[in-house]
């Protein structure tokens, strides 16, 4: 190995069987996949810590600006975020049980907020027993027939990054949108989640909760309402998606029987004049399916 001293690269001659190019949670699954099935592998990454644009996928409003705001810190805790004092590390579920309440009533706004999805995950670890890794593998992923391996990113003591720690290939996204349409019945034929279950996201949700609530997602959804995780359009189809920042889509329309899935590396966060554009992109393709 040798380094250009005026250019600053490094040059180096090595045979591998695998290059996989940006170590985000795709490049990191594939590197994986390829190592256990006995390839040499080499991850290639221009940034100085892995993980991509795929640490920031999930479901909410964030801002990266303030290092000493809530946001740093929940990164920080989950371990995405470098130590700021290496002598006392922080963890996820430390941070979350730190957070104060909003002030406002229970129930009368909505509100996203990130670390309710990893609290909803500890609590299905201790219910089930197993970690949330298992949990998913047990009771969806096996059951639904999905093809590829997904996996969850965990903090330093093991608490699992559910909000936006998991990462599966489209297709298997596109499979669990496909149950979620079909009443909860995977295209194997297998009852994967309880069909009154997917009833209830579908045909509930607090309406009144939502107008009152940030207008970032009211605006795009005049129509809709929020249940179990899921945003419903409220369009003609009964149209439903789940939706994660930087321009990730699982969009689900009954009527159409089409399952539409994005995965996406957006600059910012959210993008409202994208996302609506995605939206009636959306429409337009099942509309048209329809």
């Amino acid at each position: 190995m040798t380094t250009d001293g005026d250019s600053g690269w490094t040059e180096f001659d090595e045979e591998v069987d695998v290059v996989v190019v940006g170590f985000g949670f795709a490049g990191g699954v594939s590197a994986i996949e390829a190592h256990d099935a006995g390839a040499r592998v080499l991850v290639l990454e221009k940034m100085p810590d892995p993980g991509g644009i795929s640490i920031c996928s999930h479901g909410a409003v964030c801002s990266t600006r303030d290092p000493d705001g809530a946001f740093a810190r929940y990164r920080e805790a989950t371990g995405w975020n470098p130590l700021r004092d290496p002598a006392n590390p922080p963890d996820l579920r430390s941070f979350l049980v730190g957070l104060g309440r909003t002030g406002k009533p229970h129930g009368e706004t909505f509100r996203y907020i990130s670390p309710n999805s990893d609290f909803l995950g500890w609590l299905l670890e201790r219910v089930g027993g197993k970690p949330m890794a298992e949990l998913l593998s047990e009771h969806i992923w096996r059951p639904m027939g999905a093809r590829d391996a997904a996996c969850i990113t965990v903090d330093r003591l093991g608490a699992p990054r559910n909000a936006g720690g998991i990462c599966a290939t489209a297709r298997d996204l596109a499979l669990f949108g496909a149950t979620m349409r079909d009443g909860g019945k995977a295209p194997n034929g297998m009852q994967v989640i309880p069909s009154d279950w997917v009833a209830d996201i579908r045909n509930n949700g607090d309406r009144q909760a939502w107008l009152n609530g940030d207008p970032g997602f009211s605006g795009l959804l005049p129509e809709g309402r929020y249940r179990g995780k899921w945003y419903q359009t409220g369009n003609a189809h009964g149209a439903f998606c789940a939706i994660g920042i930087h321009g990730q889509w699982i969009y689900v329309d009954p009527a159409a029987d089409a399952v539409i899935v994005k995965l996406s590396a957006q600059p910012e966060p959210l993008d409202d004049p994208l996302d609506r554009a995605c939206l009636r992109c959306f429409d337009a393709i099942c509309r048209t399916l329809a």
